[in-house]
């Protein structure tokens, strides 16, 4: 809308008070179960509510980011980022399953029924006390790390077979193509020389 230069808005008129949450770019939530994490509520204010509560956020495991979005004149839409499951990894003190984000954000506990293209990984230890949505140690991601350089180099190197498996036990990275071929490496050194040999 357009507004002539001497109007004044007050922001405090219940013309601004929020009717409608609407929520998009979801897949793994509901939107009522987005919604209820927002700390949005209807009938208050729209701008005490955008401006004064703080930041976008959304205490779910699989969104990764939320963007809180005015529209004219009671309604405010949420937009998420979700994220998505690279490997399930095994926890070698419970053998408890989790599913993991290539960024290293725990997602959900899960069994090996519910592999889709997530990769396995062994040889994990996680906390007492998994908290999800949080990232797991960083001595794991850089191992993560390892991995998807070793996986870029084999596609490099034109190896054929599928990675199903990788396995980070007594300080060896062992990768298993098509759950018949493994192929060790000792470390992260000279990476490109190992694969291409």
């Amino acid at each position: 809308k357009v507004f002539p230069l001497d109007f004044k808005l007050d922001a405090n008129l219940e013309t601004f008070n929020l009717t409608e949450i609407k929520v998009k770019g979801n897949e793994k939530y509901t939107q009522g179960e987005i919604i209820s994490k927002s700390n949005l509520r209807i009938g208050d204010n729209i701008f005490k509510q955008l401006f004064l509560s703080g930041k976008d956020e959304i205490q779910l495991a699989y969104i990764s980011k939320a963007k809180f979005e005015y529209s004219f004149p009671n309604t405010i839409v949420i937009d998420v980022k979700e994220r998505y499951p690279a490997y399930i990894a095994l926890d070698k003190n419970t053998s408890n399953y989790y599913k993991i984000d290539n960024e290293g954000f725990l997602l959900e506990k899960c069994d090996l029924s519910q592999k889709k293209d997530e990769i396995i990984v062994e040889g994990f230890v996680f906390e007492e006390n998994v908290e999800l949505g949080k990232k797991i140690n960083e001595v794991y991601i850089k191992k993560l790390e390892i991995y998807n350089n070793i996986k870029t180099l084999l596609e490099k190197y034109e190896i054929e077979g599928n990675i199903t498996k990788v396995n980070f036990s007594n300080s060896l990275t062992t990768i298993s193509l098509d759950d018949k071929l493994k192929i060790v490496f000792s470390n992260d050194s000279n990476l490109e020389y190992k694969v291409s040999f």
